[in-house]
């Protein structure tokens, strides 16, 4: 079946090939070169004993990274992108690791990765269940999927990918009842390791540099980040109306999802629109009025904007899914987003603890700005405490991977 597989992956790759002229997401996906040679000269083992990685982008690889430094100590370890983002997010940051892009899946592609190889381990982060690998790999390794977080019945076809794991470690009790067609000790609980590199992140000293006015103990500061339209258009009315009659000084900086010259356009008219002046981050000098909203159109600072924010506002929850919860609390914001929140374990996590606030209307975003106003240290003691009870997945996952 295998075999019957990867001959029609070939057959369906060139003729897949003349869609990227339709889509530009496709035409990005077809213009990398992901032929086995070139995936080849990519891997020079130094090590007898390695591992494969294998990550969708940049995002599993960031969920990765706690294990991987733990791993390359002992180990040799490449990591696979499926995606170019991730492959351009470990170059732009000059990382100090083996990687490629994933040659197109086909069992003799496979092979011959694993004939040079030689890996001891292959780690599967989250959802990358590509049945030519994952059939080699279980094959000629033992096969490891960390930080599995589904909480759909999976279907038929995914039931036999998950069986060719040795071991499914899950990032929650949620996702690991799903699986109770695999063996007892097949499946296990041991939290997300996105949460220690959260932290470790958050704990270093950050290379980018906020202007000074950021710093100032006169004025609070309100961060809105990974904001779509829908997260603007409850939070800069409820804005407007709470500075009114606030007793503090507060600023509203925007961290929009997309920076696109049309967004930014887009974005800038409709906080004008709340009878607020938007100015963008780029076009900063000196001082800023705080009555300005500034509309950050640069990458790689919404960390470091989280470090010094009064209070958080996640994106995306007012749209479709929110985002990454984690980076304001590791800080100890307090937090707030949208209802549409259940895609993420954490934010779950947050509300069920009472350390994070539902924003459905701009009522109710007024009425959290307010709370924050008379809080105490108390909440962001409160935040970070809950934040905590999330770490330790790095450590439980080493110790079972060292078990098996």
């Amino acid at each position: 079946m295998i075999y019957l597989y990867s001959i029609l992956v070939l057959l369906f790759f060139p003729l897949a090939n003349f869609a990227r002229f339709f889509s530009k997401k496709l035409g990005i996906f077809f213009s990398t070169n992901r032929s086995i040679t070139s995936v080849l000269a990519k891997m020079n083992p130094k090590e007898p004993k390695r591992i494969l990685v294998f990550c969708s982008s940049a995002g599993e690889f960031e969920q990765a990274r706690p294990l991987i430094d733990v791993l390359q100590k002992n180990y040799d370890v490449h990591v696979f992108f499926f995606s170019k983002s991730g492959v351009e997010f470990v170059k732009a940051r000059n990382e100090s690791i083996s990687y490629s892009l994933t040659p197109i899946d086909t069992i003799w592609n496979w092979q011959k990765v694993f004939s040079k190889w030689q890996p001891d381990f292959s780690i599967v982060v989250r959802h990358e269940l590509w049945p030519a690998f994952l059939d080699v790999a279980s094959k000629k390794s033992r096969l490891i999927l960390v930080n599995y977080s589904r909480t759909d019945v999976p279907s038929f076809f995914t039931r036999r990918l998950l069986k060719t794991f040795e071991s499914v470690m899950c990032i929650n009790q949620e996702a690991a009842d799903t699986l109770s067609f695999l063996p007892s000790d097949v499946v296990h609980v041991t939290g997300d390791t996105k949460a220690d590199r959260v932290f470790a992140r958050a704990r270093q000293k950050n290379d980018v540099a906020l202007p000074d006015f950021y710093k100032s103990d006169k004025t609070r500061n309100l961060i809105l980040g990974s904001a779509w339209e829908a997260d603007v258009a409850i939070m800069a009315p409820a804005f407007q109306q709470f500075v009114k009659d606030a007793p503090s000084s507060w600023r509203l900086t925007i961290c929009p999802h997309d920076i696109s010259d049309e967004s930014l356009k887009h974005l800038a008219t409709q906080v004008s629109g709340f009878g607020l002046t938007p100015v963008l981050f780029s076009q900063i000098s000196g001082e800023v009025d705080v009555t300005k909203v500034l509309i950050v159109d640069k990458l790689g600072i919404l960390a470091e904007l989280y470090s010094i924010a009064a209070a958080a506002f996640v994106g995306g929850g007012s749209h479709h899914k929110v985002h990454n919860v984690l980076e304001p609390a590791a800080y100890g914001c307090p937090l707030a987003f949208g209802p549409l929140y259940k895609n993420s374990s954490e934010a779950c996590h947050f509300v069920d603890d009472h350390s994070a606030t539902v924003v459905r209307s701009v009522g109710d975003g007024l009425t959290w700005l307010k709370s924050i106003e008379l809080s105490d240290f108390s909440l962001r003691k409160r935040v970070l405490l809950a934040a905590e009870k999330l770490r330790g997945g790095t450590d439980r996952v080493l110790l079972l991977l060292f078990k098996i």
